[in-house]
């Protein structure tokens, strides 16, 4: 089980949840693992028909915090959000709403961020500089 951050898209709060987490097999950089988000991800009844189906979310990596002047992360964070969240009919977060006060993008759908275990290749806007 790993902890993660559920940023609801009808409630202003985020809430500390538990995930299921299975260790795949190992690779070239360590063990791999598989988190079990579906439950976070299965409410599809306000979306248009052709994207009601139910996954685990898109994986965005991030390792800076643009709202605060873009400082590194000493961890990578993993966000997962559906992948048409801007086109499938989602409701604006309301959690990632409160936490950012507004500012930044306009997230849409449920969201749940973990702490990323292994490091990967992820985007840097510091090594275009």
């Amino acid at each position: 089980m790993r902890r993660a951050i559920f940023f609801s898209e009808n409630e202003p709060v985020v809430k500390f949840v538990w995930v299921k987490a299975t260790c795949d097999k190992s690779d070239e950089d360590g063990p791999s693992e598989t988190v079990d988000l579906k439950s976070y991800f299965s409410d599809t009844a306000g979306l248009e028909p052709q994207f009601r189906r139910v996954g685990n979310g898109r994986p965005l990596n991030v390792n800076v915090n643009a709202l605060r002047d873009n400082r590194r992360l000493k961890s990578t964070i993993d966000i997962r959000h559906r992948d048409t969240f801007l086109i499938d009919g989602s409701k604006v977060n309301q959690g990632v709403l409160a936490v950012t006060k507004g500012k930044g993008h306009e997230w849409r759908g449920p969201m749940v961020a973990l702490k990323e275990k292994k490091k990967r290749g992820v985007y840097d806007p510091y090594s275009f500089l």
